[in-house]
């Protein structure tokens, strides 16, 4: 499921047409594999590409803002977002942001996500492991089954979300009611890179630069990246893809390194790394779907 919306003409077509870029390269890979769209326009492009167009409402297509002066001056919220996977036409969804690139032909790893035993489940940039206790959600990849609970989780985060801010950041605002009492027994996962594999930075609350994924041992079907700029990695991503590997990128270079080691990555960043945990396997019964 995607989302094209915006207040403003500029706001909704930067999104619209990465939308719709992403969207095709999914149907390619994916064709059996349906595709719905949430949007505040309808475009003709999305006839050919979207099984389900749902039409967002005006008046919840609210005002963002850009308070964390990205360099693109695009006004952003998500409480749309929230709200509109609400409106989800399946059983079991996959939301993702505008800016994926899918890489390899979706049907097993979405097979064995219908599989797997879990409600909701995050991408996430939690350090210490892949455990649910210790996630903290990466709102890009969101995969979840419709049931009475998530129903009524996604409530509670859409009157979060206002309370916090209409345009203020999503992630913080599900972490804390994703603690709160009564989702505990919501069966959560941490969703596996294999679905959602994405850069964070290494020294989160210094500098955007070094940046590295998780660590991966399966085929990469999907990461968080502009897929008009960044499909070739595709190819580097998949190499050695039943190894558990790392990817990492230092100083602004368009260059992307695999190391396959916590000491590899170390070298390569000249730090150590944010995901060294990981290496050791921890939390791989948390993640979904499931390593084999």
């Amino acid at each position: 499921m995607f989302f094209a919306y915006g207040r403003n003409e500029q706001t909704f077509q930067k999104f619209a047409e990465e939308v719709i870029f992403a969207a095709r390269e999914f149907k390619r890979l994916a064709p059996s594999i349906p595709l719905a769209v949430a949007t505040s326009s309808k475009l003709s492009e999305f006839e050919g590409i979207f099984d389900h167009i749902i039409d967002i409402d005006p008046q919840y297509d609210f005002l963002g803002s850009n308070y964390q002066k990205r360099p693109d001056s695009i006004s952003r919220q998500w409480l749309t977002r929230i709200l509109y996977m609400t409106a989800t036409p399946f059983e079991l969804t996959l939301a993702y942001d505008s800016n994926v690139t899918p890489c390899t032909p979706l049907h097993d790893a979405f097979h064995d996500l219908k599989t797997s035993n879990f409600d909701f489940s995050t991408a996430s940039v939690g350090a210490e492991s892949s455990l649910v206790s210790q996630a903290f959600p990466h709102n890009f990849a969101i995969a979840y089954r419709w049931n009475k609970q998530v129903s009524s989780m996604f409530g509670a985060w859409f009157t979060e979300q206002i309370r916090a801010g209409v345009s203020k950041d999503d992630q913080n605002t599900l972490h804390r009611v994703l603690r709160q009492k009564p989702f505990h027994n919501l069966v959560r996962k941490t969703l596996s890179p294999a679905l959602g594999l994405a850069f964070a930075s290494t020294k989160r609350s210094d500098h955007f630069w070094p940046r590295e994924t998780r660590v991966a041992s399966t085929p990469i079907s999907v990461f968080h990246a502009n897929p008009r700029g960044e499909h070739g990695l595709c190819e580097l991503f998949n190499m050695n893809a039943s190894v558990q590997r790392q990817f990492v990128k230092t100083g602004g270079s368009s260059v992307v390194r695999t190391v396959y080691s916590a000491a590899e990555c170390a070298e390569a960043l000249g730090t150590s790394c944010l995901y060294t945990r990981l290496w050791d396997d921890l939390g791989l019964s948390d993640l979904a779907p499931l390593k084999e």
